[in-house]
């Protein structure tokens, strides 16, 4: 997305289990915390191009969009 430059967009339909308890969106990387019955699980992604946005931790289907801009993707909840 971000390499194909502006206005590049990618509309996801995606799940956000139960148990979430932290989703951040960093420049280099995604980050979820997950709960279990084994405890907390941290789980990451990495990023080769600078991120930035917000999505909601409540569980249930999300729809994000994946949007290049000029020095970042932006990744957002509608």
């Amino acid at each position: 997305m971000f390499y194909a430059g502006e206005p590049s967009k990618l509309t996801l339909n995606g799940y956000m289990p139960i148990g979430v308890t932290s989703f951040e969106i960093m420049q280099g990387e995604i980050v979820a915390n997950i709960t279990t019955s084994s405890g907390v699980t941290r789980i990451s992604f990495t990023s080769n191009v600078p991120l930035s946005g917000n999505i909601s931790i409540s569980d249930g289907v999300k729809r994000v969009e994946v949007v290049a801009q000029q020095n970042e993707v932006l990744i957002s909840e509608f």
